[in-house]
């Protein structure tokens, strides 16, 4: 989230907005969603290339 380069299309205040809402700091929410992504990481691309 420093790096403007990383997900610039991104709008971080939503997601810093989403955080709050749930009531969670932005490292936890963030966390929250890459484990909720990883049963769905095969067929949605998102596993590391071999």
């Amino acid at each position: 989230m420093r790096d403007k380069k990383f997900a610039a299309g991104c709008n971080r205040d939503i997601i810093r907005q989403g955080a709050e809402l749930v009531g969670l700091d932005l490292p936890a929410a963030i966390a929250v969603c890459i484990d909720g992504m990883k049963p769905y990481a095969a067929e949605t691309g998102l596993l590391p290339k071999a």
